[in-house]
């Protein structure tokens, strides 16, 4: 069966929500933009359960329903305090200015003090070629173009209207280009740019805190170095912390490897905890030929509760906060229990939004922000045969060490902070992350954790 834009989840939740029928345009001749109209009730009666935050679907996901709401969608991205939008129609403007307003207010709800005024951006159109649900359709004929030798990534940009294709080749690239046009997409609708390799980055926040906190360095008894994720509360296994799957002895499966925080002490009175969930990968289905597939690259480790449980919902402060062009921050904190940031969200964003600012922390490189550069990227891992799915991308810098990092989102000035993710690699000036929404399905569905 051919993939044709929708996914499996997309097509079950039409049936659930009954409102939201498969009303998409019917596509025009091959690369040519669809025009059509509908009227905005439609479009608000497609798009209710976006704005209402009842629909946890990924980035992807909900870029093709808004799609089917407003027809000619072509990509959403903030821009400074401005909301850019593409339409294959720009007659169509008024109508989805009015369909999107209540969406793009639901998107900036993340990080967002609530006590604070919101102001609504401005929203610009941009002209755009395709729609939406024609390039996610492409896309997923194209999935397997991730099986070439050095082709890295893959990714629909809703900054350019277009399919990025991320080789660290020219071989690659032209080999891509060639399976590209096997697939019958057009030249306009693609993207191929030179990438790194994305690697991994197993191996003050670096001393001994107790109870500990997230983002702080641990140690597996293997000697690597990474940094303390997220303490939570697992629904089935009790009190832990998130960190990589990466950081664990083996990637992926659980084998039962000890962590000690920080690490330093050669008697070991520091350990915290064993590997207790892994998720293993899978081939097939969505995974690309010759490659295993998860979502995250996260593992639970539960805490010994006879040595520490650490401290559920905090987060440390470090005294500085870095963005481009620096390339790592202090790492110095004020080892105060009520100088820490919080935890304020209870539920976990199944999608964030390009160009709003992001934050990730590590106990090499320290806090580090930057805008949200790419969504939804597909990714292989350098150096393996390991693809990570729907991985976002912060335009920031890392370093060997802030793996298994807390990612997440500031409240303004604030202590609070919504945790949204859990730094595992990058490549120059490119942070990668896992959503904490999809280690959370990994390690049972829905609901399984609670950072609070």
């Amino acid at each position: 069966m051919k993939f044709h834009g929708l996914s499996t989840r997309l097509v079950a939740l039409s049936w659930v929500v009954g409102a939201i029928g498969l009303v998409g345009c019917s596509p025009g001749e091959e690369g040519e933009p669809i025009s059509s109209q509908a009227p905005v009730e439609m479009a608000h009666d497609a798009l209710a359960d976006v704005a209402w935050g009842e629909v946890e679907l990924d980035a992807n996901d909900q870029f093709a329903l808004i799609a089917e709401g407003v027809p000619g969608f072509g990509g959403l991205y903030f821009d400074g305090g401005e909301a850019v939008v593409y339409l294959t129609d720009l007659a169509t403007a008024k109508h989805a200015k009015e369909a999107l307003g209540p969406v793009i207010e639901r998107l900036l709800s993340w990080g967002r003090d609530p006590e604070a005024p919101f102001e609504k951006p401005e929203i610009r159109f941009e002209q755009g070629r395709y729609d939406w649900t024609q390039l996610y359709g492409w896309y997923g004929e194209i999935r397997d173009v991730l099986g070439l030798q050095d082709v890295v990534l893959t990714d629909i940009d809703e900054t350019k209207n277009q399919i990025r294709i991320g080789v660290s080749t020219e071989m690659a690239a032209l080999h891509a280009r060639k399976f590209i046009a096997t697939a019958g997409v057009p030249e306009g609708a693609y993207l191929i740019e030179r990438v790194e390799p994305v690697q991994t980055q197993a191996n003050s926040l670096q001393d001994r805190w107790w109870p500990p906190v997230a983002g702080l360095q641990i140690r597996n008894d293997d000697s690597s170095r990474c940094t303390l994720g997220w303490n939570a509360n697992h629904f089935v296994l009790g009190r832990g912390f998130l960190t990589n799957s990466h950081c664990t002895n083996v990637r992926g499966g659980t084998e039962g490897t000890k962590f000690y925080q920080a690490g330093h002490n050669i008697f070991n009175s520091d350990f915290v905890g064993t590997e207790a969930y892994d998720a293993t990968y899978y081939t097939g289905f969505d995974c690309p030929s010759n490659l295993r597939c998860r979502r995250s690259d996260a593992a639970f480790v539960k805490y010994d509760a006879s040595k520490t449980t650490g401290r559920l919902g905090k987060l440390a402060m470090p005294l500085a906060r870095c963005e481009l062009p620096a390339t790592s921050c202090l790492l110095d904190v004020i080892h105060d229990a009520s100088l820490l940031y919080q935890v304020a969200n209870s539920t976990l964003p199944s999608a964030l939004t390009a160009g709003i600012d992001v934050d990730r922390m590590g106990r090499t490189t320290g806090q580090m922000h930057g805008p949200l550069a790419h969504t939804c990227v597909d990714t292989n891992v350098a150096n393996s045969n390991v693809h990570l799915k729907c991985q976002y991308v912060i335009s920031t810098e890392s370093a060997p060490g802030d793996s298994g990092g807390p990612v997440f989102l500031r409240h303004g000035t604030t202590s609070f902070v919504d945790a949204v993710g859990i730094h595992w690699g990058g490549a120059t000036n490119l942070a990668f992350f896992s959503l904490l929404w999809d280690a959370e399905n990994e390690m049972g569905g829905g609901g399984v954790l609670s950072l609070q």
